[in-house]
């Protein structure tokens, strides 16, 4: 089960005054049902998991509360509406929620999308959104924080080249994403940074510098193979005579076998110790090889 514990917030931070908060939630209060929607027609309603208001199975405060998943194997999502929209244009943008499995998750994630308007009845895993961020884990290889950028010009979610780690334990651990105006981005899992870099050079927002020449394709007397069969090889002679198998010849007729009845007898086949396959030539280097072809790269003019 997933425990959403403490805050949920989401604030611009400018270089030369306090943050400003979008949004905040805590989920101290009951009124937290009439905030959020769950998405009634995202899945079957038999698919769909419900949220359990509660401290967890074990808490410092009682009253510090959090949503929890309360089935296995369900679907789950939840979405609310920022009071006003926002551009992180000059100011870092900061993520930052926790989160608690208070079992052993087998397969499950626990992250945050912030996303335009849509129909919040129908929010779900293929609706578009622009941010991405937080715990995945599905069995023993698959265990990451996931940072996705949604990128226009490419039409595509865009996730960070490197694996950024992520907790498995079932303590209470706080995500924080930052992204800067100097187009970098931080991760803090726990307040301590676990990565960071430049946005460049951790997504593939750019198209490539460079690109193979258009221009330019491998020439026809361009020899790439490495060996070639030996001309001077023969075949030796009575190469192909030699069988496949041949009879057995510790085999012996049985002592009942009756000629008559049975018919003659024949020794089992087994397979020919002197029978090398079908025969081919030695392979030498090849004294045309001219090594590997390599297409020549240009600047990419839409870089």
């Amino acid at each position: 089960m997933m425990y959403a514990a403490g805050a949920l917030t989401l604030f611009l931070l400018a270089a030369t005054s306090s943050a400003k908060v979008y949004f905040k939630e805590n989920f101290n209060d009951k009124a937290w049902e009439k905030r959020w929607t769950v998405p009634s027609d995202w899945k079957p309603k038999s698919e769909i998991g419900k949220w359990k208001w509660t401290a967890g199975e074990y808490y410092g405060d009682a009253s510090d509360k959090g949503i929890q998943t309360s089935q296995d194997a369900r679907f789950y999502g939840l979405s609310t509406k920022l009071d006003e929209s926002f551009t992180n244009t000059g100011k870092e943008l900061v993520i930052q929620f926790s989160v608690k499995h208070e079992q052993d998750l087998d397969c499950g994630g626990a992250y945050i999308k912030l996303l335009g308007d849509m129909d919040q009845t129908k929010f779900g895993g293929d609706t578009p959104y622009q941010v991405m961020f937080g715990p995945d884990i599905c069995g023993p290889s698959n265990r990451k924080t996931h940072v996705i950028f949604n990128y226009p010009p490419k039409n595509d979610n865009l996730l960070v080249k490197e694996e950024v780690k992520t907790e498995t334990d079932r303590l209470t651990h706080l995500y924080t994403l930052v992204v800067k105006p100097d187009n970098t981005f931080e991760v803090f899992i726990d307040l301590e940074s676990v990565r960071k870099g430049a946005l460049d050079e951790s997504f593939d927002f750019l198209l490539p510098k460079t690109i193979k020449d258009p221009k330019v394709s491998k020439p026809a007397d361009w020899v790439d193979a490495k060996k070639i069969a030996d001309p001077e090889d023969v075949k030796p002679e009575g190469y192909d005579d030699i069988p496949a198998t041949i009879p057995d010849p510790e085999a012996k007729k049985p002592e009942d076998w009756d000629d008559e009845e049975d018919g003659e007898w024949e020794a089992p086949m087994i397979d020919n110790p002197e029978y090398k396959g079908a025969w081919k030539p030695k392979m030498i280097p090849n004294p045309a090889y001219k090594g590997e072809w390599v297409h020549p790269e240009i600047p990419n003019p839409d870089y």
